[in-house]
């Protein structure tokens, strides 16, 4: 199925938040790397190390896709406040307020209302 969508190309299939997996997923991505090592497919997936508790099933999954050599992993640090601010002033077409900025980043609370200031700063149209 994944190999028929890409219409001969390459499939991605992309799984975020896999802290949050039910037992069914989680069970599920052996069988998942096993369709995608015979086509063309590639299946990525994400999750935070941070909420992921010593016994979660996903780190069961791992050690098994590790042991197969069905898994390479990339470890991401979080995004400083300049990169942060960057990805922000290209999504909103504007240099973000500082406090959205740390609001964003995990590392502030939002002071203004957005309603008020930064809705109306970066409205789009039809938006």
């Amino acid at each position: 199925m994944l190999a028929g969508a890409a219409g001969g190309g390459l499939a991605v299939l992309f799984i975020v938040d896999l802290q949050w997996a039910d037992q069914a997923t989680l069970d599920l991505l052996p069988a998942l790397a096993d369709a995608a090592r015979s086509r063309q497919v590639l299946l990525t997936a994400c999750y935070r190390s941070d909420e992921l508790p010593r016994d979660h099933r996903l780190r069961q999954v791992r050690a098994e896709l590790r042991r197969r050599q069905q898994l390479a992993e990339i470890s991401l640090a979080p995004l400083d406040s300049a990169a942060v601010q960057a990805m922000l002033a290209d999504l909103l077409g504007a240099a973000p307020e500082p406090d959205l900025t740390a609001a964003v980043a995990g590392r502030g609370t939002v002071s203004r209302s957005p309603s008020r200031n930064w809705r109306s700063r970066y409205a789009t149209p039809g938006g």
